[in-house]
C-alpha cells in the first residue's frame, strides 16, 4: 500500500521498510485543509493543517502539503477528520498517512 510522508521538502515520499519499523504510531487531526492553484498529474496540491499526536507523546501541529483528488481534498477541507499516521522516531516533522495515498 503506497502512503504519503509529509516533511519539509517540496517533494512527497513514502517511508522506507526500515524507516517505517522504526516510527512510532500516531494520529493526524486535520484543522484545516486548502486547495492551491497548483496541479501535479493531474490532482490539485493542498495546504493541509494537521494536528499530530504520536502514542505516547504530546500533539503538536505541522503544515504541509500533499497532492490529493478533488473528493479527498473537500473531505479534509471540512475537518474533524483524524487519520492514523506514522512518525518518524528521529524527526517528528516527518509523518506518513496512508489513508492519504
Amino acid at each position: 500500500m503506497a502512503s504519503i510522508v509529509f516533511g519539509t521538502a517540496a517533494a512527497l515520499r513514502t517511508f522506507t521498510p526500515e524507516e517505517r519499523a522504526a516510527a512510532v504510531p500516531c494520529e493526524a487531526a486535520v484543522l484545516g485543509a486548502e486547495e492551491t492553484s497548483n496541479k501535479l498529474n493531474g490532482r490539485y496540491i493542498w495546504q493541509v493543517r494537521l494536528r499530530v499526536t504520536p502514542k505516547p507523546g504530546d500533539p503538536y501541529e505541522i503544515e504541509r502539503t500533499a497532492r490529493l483528488t478533488s473528493a479527498m481534498g473537500e473531505r479534509l477541507e471540512r475537518g474533524e477528520v483524524v487519520l492514523p499516521c506514522l512518525m518518524d522516531s528521529a524527526d517528528r516533522t516527518r509523518i506518513e498517512i496512508a489513508a492519504l495515498a
